[in-house]
This record gives structure tokens, C-alpha cells and sequence, in this order.
């Protein structure tokens, strides 16, 4: 499915998020603010308005409303909306009698923003409910040393940085890279911590799918990489 979002936010980390979490399938319009967004929707047509609650002069309510005067006036579709907040019963209760949209907590995972636009467009994609895609904030530890494994985590966008029992940087892992499959396979806490270096998305894998998909590999893989293991972990002080 191939889609127009225009999304609205003052916040530029928000902005370069939707950029990163939407399927490349879709074409992404940015504004910065309401104003700004009502003169590209005056301009041209968007399937679907991702916008912020919360805004400087305008809320994300009022701006719906102001959208929804001009489609009238002009006899144009009602374009889709999804309202996010912060605070979601401040925006349920400025919607009461004003507008109706769908609306999105946040802090929310990526998969929950695009179940709710599969909703929006009747579309029917199936999602695995041991996989989801959180956005994560700069700074934030994902792995904690000394704890057991829940989870694998796979990086797909940002960074995130490896620190050893003396708290020194050994490694920095980017897109692509996993985390936390070395304690996995081995059922061993983790030697490590691993923080968010930026604004990060991060896929989360539960343990027992990732051993279900590392027990069918050959043995001879299975061998090399708990042998890769076991070196790492001796590596980095554990």
C-alpha cells in the first residue's frame, strides 16, 4: 500500500521518527506546525495527517476542525486523521462535540501507529505478536549487565553503544546489528550494558522465537557462534 502523509509536530525529533518508522512505500510531507500544514492541505491532497496534540497558538484539535471547514466549503472527501498526545484525556475531551478522529497515545511503538492506519484503510497485514518496534529515546539502557536475557534486540535505526563492567565503550552497534544473542544462546545474564546513543528504533525479539529459529540451524553454525560467544564474553571482562 502506497500513501501521502502529511505529519504535523513541532518537534523535529517527531518528525525525523515518522520519517524512520513509516514504510518507504509511503511519500512523507513534513510540517512544522498547524498553520503551516493547513497551507499544504489547501494545496494539495493528502491521504492521511498524522498530527501532534499539543502545539504552539494551535492545538492538534483546532487544526482538525479548521480542515474540516475548508473540505466542507469546498466539498471535498474528508481526509484521514490521526490525533497523538501526550496527554490523551485532555485531547478526548477537547474532541467531545468538535471533531472525530482516531487517536494514538503517546509514547507509543511503531507497530501500534501502523495498526492503527492498517485500521484506518481496511488493510489486512499480518503482524507476528512475539516481534514489535519500539522507539527509543537517546539514553536509554536497554540491556542491563547481570541480567538475564527476555528479549533480542535488533537495531534498525539510530545507534546504541556497548559498555563493559568498568563502564568503558567497546563497542557501538548500528543498523542491522543485534543485541543481546550471545546471552541468549548460552542462557547467561549479560555481560554487558547497552544504552541508546540517540533516538533510536529498536525491534524486540522474544528469546524463546529467536532459540526456536537458532536450534534449526546446522550444528556446525550453532557451535561457531557459541564459540564466538564464549570469546566476547571473556572479551569483555565477564
Amino acid at each position: 500500500m502506497s500513501l501521502k502523509v502529511l505529519t504535523v509536530d513541532d518537534d523535529p525529533v517527531m518528525l525525523e521518527l515518522y520519517q524512520e518508522i513509516l514504510p518507504a512505500s509511503y511519500k512523507v510531507v513534513v510540517a512544522s506546525n498547524a498553520q503551516e500544514a493547513l497551507f499544504k492541505l489547501k494545496n494539495e491532497r493528502f491521504d492521511l495527517v498524522l498530527t501532534d496534540y499539543k502545539m504552539p497558538k494551535k492545538s492538534g484539535v483546532v487544526f482538525i476542525k479548521e480542515v474540516r471547514e475548508f473540505e466542507q466549503r469546498n466539498k471535498l472527501p474528508e481526509t484521514k486523521f490521526i490525533l497523538i498526545s501526550g496527554d490523551i484525556d485532555s485531547a478526548k475531551a477537547e474532541m467531545i462535540n468538535e471533531v472525530e478522529c482516531e487517536v494514538l497515545n503517546k509514547p507509543f511503538a511503531p507497530n501500534e501507529l501502523q495498526q492503527k492506519i492498517d485500521r484506518l484503510f481496511k488493510t489486512n497485514i499480518p503482524t507476528d505478536d512475539k516481534i514489535a518496534r519500539i522507539a527509543v529515546k537517546k539514553g536509554v539502557k536497554i540491556v542491563r549487565m547481570g541480567e538475564l536475557a527476555r528479549k533480542l534486540f535488533i537495531v534498525e535505526s539510530g545507534s546504541v553503544g556497548v559498555y563493559n563492567e568498568a563502564g568503558e565503550q567497546i563497542a557501538v552497534l548500528e543498523k542491522g546489528q543485534t543485541i543481546g544473542e550471545m546471552s541468549a544462546i548460552e542462557r547467561q545474564p549479560s555481560a554487558v550494558d547497552v544504552l541508546t546513543l540517540e533516538n533510536s528504533v529498536i525491534a524486540c525479539v522474544e528469546i524463546d522465537l529467536f532459540n526456536a529459529m537458532f536450534s534449526k540451524q546446522p550444528e556446525w553454525f550453532q557451535n561457531v557462534i557459541i564459540d564466538l560467544s564464549r570469546k566476547l564474553r571473556n572479551a569483555s571482562g565477564s
